[in-house]
């Protein structure tokens, strides 16, 4: 017979018995109510009845009824349907679905009940003639009942464990016709047993322990991602609610961990604050049950950061809630997570379990800036008494301005004056400490800004990973650099000057030390400046935040720059014999603008610029003007000022030597960098 004839024939069936007694009372059989009246001969279990209603399809025809009742299981409908019964209410739905409710309600049962193995029966393991019980739920007291089992020895195990809690150990279960206790049923019976009648049950108490575990905490460098080799950082564990916020205790402080101290041995005290060993481990003393907690670190280890010191708020000693530190670590210990054991058995035989977490820390840098000054072109100045170049074809007495100001595209060296170690104390095979830089290394090569950005190129022949927490502190201001270093020894020197200046040959050397957790970033303990002679300065250890303008200023590695200086000379010569010749004036005209650095036009193309003196006996002479040389960009920009000055000038004769006609044709030149000056052809 198939599965759908089945169905049809037991709901005539049920529905000719739901005739003759009613309904609802048919139904209140399944629902196993224990004032029910009405016996069926195939009842559902308990279980049943918290069945989602949604485990199957329902005909349309049922969808009013199942809206107006509002169940989500099937022990819901059926007390619904109760409920109307006692009460006279009678469903608004049409006969349709009334009709069609209870064949529905018959399908469901049966497609949910014990049936050949079906459901919540007996089921194959794979292995020959062996079966398991399927998963059997525990009540809402806590109990399981199975009844009914054949002679023999079970294995009990607990494949689902309730939240928060250890799997109980597996036991056997043994069920022996010699036994008065055991009980009887009829869910199996073995062939020839002899079976005796009996209300008792064997009773076993399976005890599911409780979640605890110990929490190992390993202080980390952030920078290598190694533990820090060094004792005694302190932390403390606060205890949090579900919500992730401080628990309080009886004092309405927020709620601190405390454990014994065992350490001291007989001279055990209750304590908040941990310690880190030699290896930069805590394992606390005692196991931390359920829930959800927080590590602050109170004390940090040499040379680095302490984050949460610095930005927690504290009041007499205790945390201010509303004051929260800005670095914390926060963690649950839940069923959920994966435990190391540690191979070691508990009172009750249970596993020890651990739960790690890190805690990182920054190293602490230094902060070195470097500023380069020079001249830069500014403006004109007419000196006073001057003669009018319009009665005497003469130029002003007058020069050229320059400004002693910042410059941006000096480009400097930075190199390790010493080994530089990093901060987490971890040594190699040789028992030597890990390098950052060994002396003589190449750190960074930077160069100084121009306003809009500042050009850094750390460590260039080393990998990223071994400087990437370097960094370019750009404050817009032209003609500096500012970077972090890591603690210890630098030299420091120019190996390219900007465009148009002399390169010089000056030097610093430059340390960075600690001396607390609150050092982020600090300034220098000693600078010391080779300009021929050295000289140096020794300084408190002082945070980058705290230091003042006036101390920021003194730390400034100061670079100064001579430009590149154009002296424009003229020779009179007779074309005839070489002759050098005397008496000769020359004028000197821009053939372009001139701008100075802050964009103002100075003179136009064409203009008079200078006026030389007469040439001497030897046919020299020149114009005593400090004349600016070819800006950098002149030809590659639009903009004006004079980094975009041509340089071009035209040098014309005005009074000839006794006896000599004056030459008029215009004499160019170009003054540009590192080749300044003109000789006539």
């Amino acid at each position: 017979m198939s599965y759908d004839s089945i169905i049809e024939v037991l709901a005539l069936a049920l529905l000719e018995q739901a005739n003759e007694v009613g309904c609802l009372e048919v139904l209140d059989g399944f629902s196993q109510r224990p004032d029910t009246e009405i016996e069926v001969s195939a009842p559902i279990s308990e279980e049943m009845l918290i069945l989602p209603l949604d485990k199957q399809e329902w005909p349309e025809e049922c969808a009013p009824i199942l809206k107006e009742s509002g169940a989500t299981t099937l022990g819901e409908l059926v007390e619904y349907l109760n409920h109307c019964a006692a009460s006279g209410k009678k469903p608004n739905v049409s006969e349709d679905a009334a009709a069609a409710m209870f064949p529905a309600l018959i399908a469901f049962c049966y497609n949910n009940a014990d049936t050949d193995g079906k459901g919540e029966g007996w089921q194959p393991t794979g292995n020959s003639n062996e079966y398991q019980l399927a998963e059997i739920f525990s009540n809402d007291t806590g109990n399981i009942r199975v009844q009914g089992l054949p002679y023999g020895t079970y294995l009990v195990v607990e494949t689902t464990v309730p939240h928060d809690l250890f799997q109980a150990e597996p036991f056997l279960v043994s069920i022996d016709p010699a036994q008065d206790n055991n009980p009887w049923g009829a869910m199996a019976t073995p062939k020839d047993s002899v079976m005796t009648g009996s209300d008792s049950y064997q009773k076993f108490t399976v005890l599911d322990e409780e979640i605890e575990v110990y929490l190992r905490i390993t202080k980390i460098d952030e920078e290598t991602g190694k533990p820090v080799l060094l004792p005694d950082t302190a932390f403390q564990i606060y205890w949090l609610d579900e919500q992730g916020h401080y628990r309080y205790d009886d004092k309405g402080n927020p709620k601190l961990v405390t454990m014994t101290d065992t350490i001291n041995g007989h001279l055990t005290k209750d304590v908040s604050t941990f310690y880190t060993n030699a290896e930069g481990i805590l394992t606390l003393p005692e196991k931390l049950p359920l829930g959800k907690y927080r590590i602050v670190e109170v004390s940090g280890p040499d040379g680095f950061y302490n984050e949460w010191a610095d930005t927690a708020g504290y009041e007499n000693g205790i945390l201010a809630d509303d004051a929260d530190g800005s670095y914390y670590v926060d963690f649950e210990i839940t069923t959920d997570r994966i435990y190391q054991a540690t191979g070691d058995k508990n009172e009750n035989g249970m596993d020890t379990l651990v739960i790690g977490e890190n805690y990182f820390n920054h190293e602490t840098l230094g902060r070195l800036t470097i500023r380069k000054t020079g001249e830069v072109l500014a403006n004109w100045k007419t000196e006073a008494g001057a003669l009018d170049p319009w009665m005497t074809d003469e130029a002003e007495d007058g020069n050229f301005i320059y400004e002693t100001r910042p410059l941006a595209g000096a480009e400097y060296t930075i190199t390790a004056a010493e080994d530089i170690y990093t901060q987490d104390r971890q040594t190699d095979n040789y028992g030597q400490r890990t390098l950052w830089y060994a002396k003589g290394d190449v750190i960074a090569v930077v160069t100084t800004g121009d306003g809009n950005a500042d050009i850094s190129a750390f460590a260039p022949a080393r990998t990223k990973a071994t400087y990437d927490f370097l960094s370019v502190i750009h404050d817009g201001t032209i003609g500096e650099v500012s970077v972090t270093l890591p603690l210890g020894s630098y030299h420091i020197e120019e190996t390219k000057p900007p465009y148009g200046y002399v390169g010089t040959a000056d030097s610093y050397d430059v340390t960075f030390a600690w001396d607390n957790q609150l050092n982020d970033v600090v300034m220098a303990v000693s600078i010391a400046k080779y300009d021929g002679a050295a000289s140096a300065q020794r300084f408190e250890v002082v945070r980058s935040k705290d230091a003042d303008d006036d101390f920021i200023e003194q730390q400034t590695l100061k670079f100064y720059n001579e430009r590149e200086r154009a002296k424009v000379g003229v020779y009179k010569v007779d074309r005839e014999t070489g002759k050098y010749l005397a008496g000769a004036v020359f004028n000197l005209y821009t053939a372009d603008d001139i701008y100075s650095a802050d964009g103002k036009l100075l003179f136009v193309a064409g203009e008079l610029v200078a006026t030389s003196p007469e040439s001497n006996a030897d046919g020299y002479t020149y114009f005593d003007c400090d004349i600016p040389i070819r800006g950098e960009y002149y030809g590659s920009s639009t903009h004006k000022d004079a980094t975009t000055n041509s340089g071009n000038y035209i040098v014309k004769e005005i009074r000839a030597p006794l006896g000599y006609y004056v030459n008029e044709k215009p004499n160019p030149m170009i003054l540009h960098k590192q080749k300044a000056g003109c000789r006539p052809p």
